[in-house]
């Protein structure tokens, strides 16, 4: 590798190409059609979907120079995260279309496409749209900067092994996260059958064997049902408010000027990510003493965090123990259980993501959105013996704890390869010292 890879724009690499401007009332629901890639589904790494899923009635020919395909990069181009919102296009968003005040970046020939996906994505794109971009309220930045962005240009078959390197990360850590999504649908599945579709009382009530559960667990479940102010319940369960199976806690709003580069990390809701807690780049820090004097907001490992306030209200963000210690800051409520060898965490979090996507449209403000605290504590439960209980968390605690180990492996190779990626763009790396340093810091496995 040399270090005196020519500095060119990014346009002369890549094709910088925005979106259509397609008219907001005429999108149809999601899974109704083909999928929008617009600017609320470009996240940091990440396209969701969800209920920020948008399509389109059908590719017409006018439409077609807006197809995406897999590898391309997008990048929003609006937001108080611009210069940290960019993706690339994975299998599952393959022939999506490209909306407007997003940006589509396709390598020219000469140039390998996953070389140009790590010159987007990495702290050097971040810190350049930060320092170009307009507007104060609602940051933005133009197709032109983005073609305007300096990068390093090796010789096609460096770019193609620096991209490989990277790549084989990003594979494995996708790997990981697809296995924690397979995971938690386990648990997931489980929960709907037992506590919401109530499957094993509805089998014993028809005289047969519950599926896939052994004689033990089987004889915990009763065989009928009665009537309840919840509708029919079964037999021998109890109606019981949140408050009385989770305590609910709040946050603190500490001080910027407490802040500090390194220390205790603080729990923001802009950590919360698809129902889990991240570190971010802008993540904020206290001493050591906050510890002492802030007992009350200290999290425990698995804590579930719901944002009850606010843009980003009904966000979730479980924590997971290496992200510990931290602190909770405002504008969140924790869930913890009352009886910690009774209720498992997974409970716990299932509980509350279904209360709250009961409660989210009635949820209200006079300046904005917020949740009731009252309303979700005095929420009425149908609640099993302790033993249905304990049963579910003797399945699930051990499907969180490699949920966590899993997380934990996710982290090491991100910043791993965040520490490498710019060295490796800009040639200042050799391959050699590439394994030395990849062997002393890292030893994943599955």
């Amino acid at each position: 590798m040399s270090f005196e890879w020519p500095k060119l724009p990014l346009s002369d690499v890549a094709e910088v190409f925005t979106g259509f401007a397609f008219k907001s009332d005429k999108y149809l629901p999601p899974m109704q059609g083909v999928r929008v890639v617009r600017g609320d589904n470009v996240t940091e790494r990440f396209v969701r979907w969800g209920e920020k899923e948008k399509c389109w009635h059908a590719v017409t020919e006018d439409l077609k120079p807006y197809l995406l395909r897999v590898g391309d990069v997008v990048i929003g181009m609006d937001g108080s995260k611009v210069g940290r919102n960019f993706a690339v296009i994975s299998k599952k968003d393959d022939g999506s279309l490209l909306a407007q005040r997003v940006a589509r970046v396709r390598a020219k020939e000469g140039s390998n496409q996953d070389f140009i996906r790590y010159l987007i994505c990495n702290p050097d794109f971040t810190n350049y749209v930060q320092s170009v971009h307009t507007g104060t309220s609602i940051p933005h930045i133009s197709k032109g900067q983005i073609e305007r962005f300096e990068v390093s240009v090796p010789p096609l078959n460096s770019q193609k092994l620096i991209a490989e390197i990277l790549v084989a990360f990003d594979d494995r850590i996708t790997l990981l996260h697809e296995t924690n999504e397979t995971l938690e649908a386990i648990a997931q599945a489980l929960f709907k059958s037992w506590f919401v579709d109530f499957d094993p009382v509805r089998a014993k009530s028809s005289g047969k064997k519950p599926e896939g559960m052994d004689e033990t667990t089987a004889s915990f479940f009763p065989d009928s049902f009665k009537q309840s102010e919840l509708g029919e319940i079964p037999t021998g369960w109890e109606i019981k408010k949140l408050k009385e199976i989770l305590d609910l806690f709040g946050g603190q709003a500490f001080k910027s000027k407490d802040y500090i580069s390194e220390g205790i990390f603080v729990l923001r809701t802009n950590n919360f990510k698809q129902g889990i807690v991240l570190k971010n780049d802008n993540d904020v820090f206290l001493p050591n003493s906050f510890l002492d004097s802030y007992k009350d907001f200290v999290c425990e490992e698995f804590d579930y965090h719901l944002v009850m306030v606010g843009a980003s209200i009904g966000n979730t963000g479980m924590i997971f123990p290496h992200l510990l210690p931290a602190l909770r800051n405002q504008n969140m409520w924790c869930f913890r259980p009352k009886n910690k060898q009774v209720l498992s965490r997974l409970y716990t979090k299932f509980i509350v993501d279904k209360i709250s996507k009961e409660l989210i449209n009635f949820a209200s403000g006079s300046a904005r959105e917020f949740f009731k605290r009252d309303d979700f504590k005095n929420h009425k439960l149908i609640i099993p013996h302790d033993k249905v209980l304990k049963s579910y968390a003797e399945i699930t605690d051990p499907i969180l704890e490699r949920i966590s180990i899993n997380y934990n492996n996710i982290d090491i190779l991100n910043n791993l390869r965040n520490t490498l990626l710019p060295r490796l763009i800009s040639g200042k790396l050799k391959m050699t010292d590439m394994k030395k340093e990849i062997n002393n810091k890292t030893n994943v496995t599955a």
